[in-house]
């Protein structure tokens, strides 16, 4: 009865010696793969909006727009412009390059002000009274994946002129 019970019994393994590895591709990607998910747990891949201001002696242009925005989706640009003066301004005009518009599809401006030239577009703040803030609301939608760089340009018809530059990642 015991040679029976030994003949039951399957075999021993063979020892094999255990280890960890890793193909040359994979050594790549893995960190890749982390540092992904590190850069989305941070805000990184995320939209973004920022703001800067530009100011002359008679007024101020505060521009909030899209610093970091995906393609297909959409994004506020507000431009506010301030009149620091006692006396109303007849005309305040804004004007974004080319550069940075063509890279946007323009869906929605409120209010409707603005006209299209060679050099941009141009957002038109008229009568605007002393110490009073005129607003105009544009959502665009990125059209371009990279970045986008642009100088706005405001000047008055009545005197005095500011710039600033914008820039606005647009990701995948």
């Amino acid at each position: 009865m015991n040679a029976m019970t030994e003949q039951q019994q399957p075999e021993q393994p063979v020892p094999i010696k255990r280890h960890f590895e890793l193909y040359p591709i994979q050594m790549i990607g893995i960190p890749i793969m982390l540092l992904v998910v590190l850069l989305a747990c941070f805000g990184v891949l995320t939209s973004a909006q920022t703001e800067v201001v530009a100011a002359s002696s008679t007024f101020r242009v505060k521009l909030t727009y899209p610093e970091r925005t995906r393609y297909g989706s959409e994004a506020d640009f507000v431009v506010a412009v301030e009149n620091l003066t006692e006396q109303p301004l007849a005309l305040v005009t804004v004007r974004i390059d080319s550069s940075y518009v063509d890279a946007f599809e323009i869906r929605h401006i409120a209010p409707q002000q603005l006209q299209f030239s060679a050099g941009g577009l141009e957002l038109l703040f008229a009568d605007i009274p002393p110490s009073e803030t005129r607003m105009i609301q544009l959502e665009l939608q990125g059209e371009y994946i990279g970045d986008v760089s642009s100088t706005i340009s405001a000047f008055s018809s009545d005197s005095g002129s500011a710039q600033t530059t914008i820039h606005t990642l647009i990701l995948p």
